[in-house]
């Protein structure tokens, strides 16, 4: 049984941890890092609480490093695996990423899932169409729905355009060929590029079978209007390097961005006008000069490692 390598991003996740890592160490083959990008004392004393069988690791960065490089410096640290998984802290696995593995062994060259249910969603599903300017734009008028899929068999393997970063499990000699999430995306988009970019000489499964529950949103509605912010810099980042033509591509995200900004604001979104106006603002930055604008806190990574069961005693 190869070794499965997992990394958890967490951020004010002591609600959700603890059903998420228990999920995960239901594997045998499994180890985890949980890397806590809040420091939270809740969510480390669960970690320690996990880890007496030492497949569990608890890193706290001292800052908010952002989604793509914290899950990058959680794997660094689980050298040595045949695989590796990228989980959300909100997700509770009900079958082993082994089991998905046996299912659909992703080879050298994909990345698969197995399907969450969403508890805010039942014809939700973890798997969405490709992210262009036509679907962003219907997405600001229409919601999530621009992005549904539409119904698969029970139990088929179905090539898919992107799959949600909730769970992704692929070989590590193809994460660290890719080289991970690219860092550019602080926050949500590093998904939708790692896919665009497996999908060049490989392929994005999902199991249309169950494998867990994906609460959704649980740290998204705990920021304050922070990774509102995050998630519409990081659509820029993605136009500009995937949306063609190149050319056009800050004309269009201009364009879906104040699109979303009417719309959100005639229809009183919960997120509110301040935050949708500074997401505006930065966005307009982003634009101006291309790598500019920090919504997170950054801080550099440690070199290593923290075992709860060893530094937490």
């Amino acid at each position: 049984m190869s070794e499965i390598a997992a990394v958890v991003v967490a951020h004010n996740s002591a609600d959700t941890i603890g059903a998420c890592l228990e999920g995960i160490l239901a594997d045998p083959a499994a180890r985890v890092c949980v890397v806590d990008n809040a420091g939270d004392a809740r969510t480390a004393a669960i970690c320690a609480a996990l880890a007496g069988d030492g497949r569990v690791d608890y890193l706290d960065p001292g800052a908010n490093l952002g989604y793509a490089r914290a899950a990058n410096l959680g794997l660094a640290g689980l050298a040595g695996a045949g695989y590796v998984a990228v989980v959300n802290p909100d997700v509770r696995l009900t079958r082993t990423l082994s089991d998905l593995i046996a299912v659909a062994d992703p080879g050298s060259r994909n990345v698969v899932a197995g399907r969450l249910a969403s508890p805010r969603d039942a014809r939700g599903v973890n798997a969405r169409p490709a992210t262009t300017f036509r679907r962003e734009a219907a997405k600001a008028l229409l919601g999530s729905r621009a992005y549904r899929l539409r119904p698969a068999p029970a139990g088929t393997i179905r090539p898919v355009d992107q799959l949600d970063g909730a769970l992704m499990v692929m070989s590590a000699s193809r994460w660290r060929e890719l080289g991970g999430f690219d860092e550019r995306f602080e926050l949500y988009y590093e998904d939708v590029d790692l896919c665009s970019r497996i999908r060049a000489n490989g392929a994005c499964l999902l199991v249309n079978a169950p494998w867990g529950e994906h609460v959704g949103g649980h740290s998204f509605q705990r920021s304050s209007g922070t990774a509102f912010v995050a998630q519409r810099v990081s659509r820029v980042r993605y136009a500009r390097q995937w949306w063609r033509p190149s050319i056009l591509s800050g004309a269009a995200v201009f364009g879906v961005t104040f699109l979303e900004l009417a719309v959100r604001s005639l229809t009183h979104q919960s997120e509110g006008q301040r935050t949708r106006t500074r997401a505006a603002r930065r966005v307009l930055a982003e634009l101006h000069k291309p790598g500019s604008q920090t919504v997170l806190i950054a801080a550099p990574p440690p070199t290593q490692t923290q075992t709860p069961g060893k530094n937490e005693r």
